[in-house]
Formats: C-alpha cells, structure tokens, sequence
C-alpha cells in the first residue's frame, strides 16, 4: 500500500472515528462545536485534535516497534524515553486505554520493580494494538 492510498484510508476512517467515538453523529458533533461559547477556536481546536490523531495513528506502529526493541534489549532507559515520548502525544487525544497503560509502564519504570516492566510493556504494546485495529491501521 502507497503513503498516499494509506493517508486516505487513514482520513475515511478518522472520520468514521472521531464521530461515533463518544457515541455522536456526525450532524451532533457539528452541533456541539457550533453551540460553543467561542465558534471558532472549538473549529480550531477539533481539527488540531483531528490532525493529531492522524498523525498519532500514522506514527503508532514506529512507537510500538520503539517500545519493542527497547524492551527486548532490556533498556529500561530508552522503554522510559519512548513510553514519554508517546504519551506526550496520546494524552491530547482522549485514548484512556492507551493513556493508563503507558502510565503504568512509566510508574513501573520509576518504581524499577524489573518483575513489573515486561507486563506493563505488554499492556501498552497491547493497547497500541487494540487502537490499531480499530482503526483498521492493523497490518
């Protein structure tokens, strides 16, 4: 598959997505941007939201493969730099699953319980996953 057949798969689906996430129609989360006490920022805001959910899922199988590699070459220094990295991003975009799972890879990190950290990176490269296929990103 092509970057560019990928990128408008990714947009079909986005859309899909970002309407039916909170159990919306499309038509109601229009609404509910237009009802806003400031229009234009929450036009704004929703498709900043929107682009960095796009990209976030473009960018998911690197940052799984990231936390993969630095796990299997037991780097609990690099697992900590790319669970921080990537939670910087998802955090913006209302992923609670991916949100606590990288969390408590980052807790387990700094408690450096070494017994923890293998399912704590499993849970997140689970979730990464999880997103994934919903997306239909999934390979």
């Amino acid at each position: 598959m092509n970057i560019g057949n990928t990128t408008h798969k990714l947009l079909r689906l986005m859309r899909g997505l970002l309407a039916h996430r909170d159990g919306k129609t499309p038509s109601a989360a229009v609404e509910i941007t237009a009802a806003g006490n400031h229009p234009e920022t929450d036009t704004v805001s929703a498709r900043f939201s929107s682009e960095l959910f796009a990209s976030l899922l473009l960018e998911l199988p690197e940052h799984r493969q990231a936390l993969l590699d630095a796990h299997a070459g037991r780097d609990i220094d690099e697992l900590g730099r790319c669970s921080h990295k990537l939670l910087g991003a998802v955090v913006y975009c209302d992923l609670p699953e991916l949100t606590g799972a990288l969390r408590k890879l980052q807790e387990v990190i700094r408690s450096e319980d070494v017994d923890a950290v293998t399912p704590a990176c499993n849970a997140s490269v689970q979730a990464i996953e999880a997103l994934l296929a919903k997306s239909g990103l999934a390979p």
